[in-house]
């Protein structure tokens, strides 16, 4: 005689199941996760003089210390303090570097910027661009203190608010911003189309999803999805993203048509988008450092195929494999640097063509990275422009 199993266990079994089921999927994702991602360097030529092991242990370090980490609360990606590897160190401000204590003459400077500035590449601390900057500053008499506030992915938005809310309480007497790699080929993210009141409310995971049109606080549910986000919980966030990428692959977006990759021309409209939002960021940081008291500096940075020279055989290979993102170099190459919407910076200089002429040159082992040899040629570029600003800061606060 068979026992016949009640609706109500059988349904109470179902749910344990999917339970069961949804722990397994979580398990495997935070896994696989953990498990050290191939770096594009990899397969450059620029570090041949590295073993396997120390390529595979750079790797790691660059994904643990300055891979998706972030405090979940705040609106940009932030660096979890007082990590130390072999080639890079996050000290416990959460920047890269040693700790730093200011003395009464330091002349400060913070450099904001995304993983060109971090120094992804960069074999230490000190042949980042504000590593090396700092001891070019320092062999030529200046007492200052030049601090790596740079992270990955971030851009203008990020820049402004990383200012705001964590760098203005050491008052900085300059700010470096060195931009334009992130700006150009990111611009179909949620953080580039929200007013900055919403930026500031949302958190890194939902300010770097692609943009859809919709506001991600004004709908039910809304905060089921924040909640999953600020966990981190893999299966539901991955199905989110998921989910809004396949909206954003077949909407079209309100300002601009979905971006062929495979089509080099630019699109006007994205450059004059690109053109207002950088202008416009850098903007606020002019006029805050005119009311608060620093010096602003603005840099275009040069990416891979700015520059008028011949490029590395290397370099070539990287531009032809599908990874290389086309836009990132059409939209960067073609924005102009509109000097009247930026009344209120007084330094802003075009790094873009800083390569010319080094032809054959190997530089980039990505579209918009470097080795330390690059970096140190960009901190020269850079240092340059630096000492006389300072200077007049310094005469004028005498």
């Amino acid at each position: 005689m068979s026992v016949q199993v009640s609706y109500k266990k059988q349904f109470t079994f179902f749910i344990l199941l999917i339970l069961i089921f949804a722990v397994m999927v979580e398990v495997i994702l935070h896994v696989i996760d953990a498990i050290p991602k191939e770096c594009n360097f990899s397969n450059s030529m620029l570090f041949d003089n590295l073993s396997e092991s120390e390529k595979i242990n750079l790797c790691e370090e660059l994904s643990e210390m300055a891979g998706d980490v972030s405090y979940t609360a705040a609106p940009v990606r932030l660096h979890i303090p007082n990590q130390h590897g072999s080639y890079m160190n996050i000290n416990s401000e959460g920047f890269r570097g040693e700790e730093f204590n200011f003395s009464e003459n330091d002349y400060k400077i913070f450099f904001l910027g995304g993983s060109t500035i971090f120094g992804s590449g960069s074999l230490s601390d000190e042949t980042t661009i504000p590593g090396q900057v700092e001891k070019k500053l320092q062999k030529n008499g200046y007492d200052v203190k030049v601090i790596n506030a740079g992270i990955h992915s971030a851009t203008t938005i990020d820049e402004l608010y990383l200012l705001e809310n964590f760098l203005l309480k050491y008052s900085p007497d300059m700010i470096v911003m060195y931009d334009g790699y992130n700006d150009a080929g990111d611009f179909d993210l949620r953080k580039f189309h929200i007013p900055y009141n919403e930026f500031v409310n949302n958190n890194a995971a939902s300010n770097n999803i692609p943009y859809t049109g919709e506001k991600i606080t004004s709908k039910k549910g809304t905060q089921i999805i924040k909640f999953f986000e600020d966990i981190n919980y893999k299966t539901a966030l991955g199905i989110i993203a998921s989910w809004k990428t396949f909206q954003n692959n077949f909407s079209l977006k309100e300002n601009y048509e979905p971006i062929n990759k495979d089509v080099m021309e630019p699109d006007p409209k994205i450059i004059d988008f690109i053109e207002d939002y950088m202008s416009t960021n850098w903007s606020k940081v002019c006029s805050m450092g005119k009311t608060t008291g620093f010096q602003t500096v603005n840099f275009m940075q040069p990416i891979l195929g700015t520059s008028d020279r011949i490029i590395h055989d290397d370099e070539k290979r990287m531009m032809s494999e599908d990874w290389f993102k086309g836009h990132y170099l059409t939209y960067l190459k073609n924005i102009d640097i509109d000097y009247d919407k930026l009344g209120s910076c007084d330094n802003v200089y075009d790094l873009r063509n800083t390569f010319a002429g080094m032809d054959g040159d190997h530089i980039y082992w990505d579209e918009g990275h470097m080795s330390n040899f690059g970096y140190e040629i960009i901190a020269e570029q850079i240092t340059e422009k630096l000492i006389p600003i300072i200077d007049e800061d310094l005469f004028e606060n005498r």
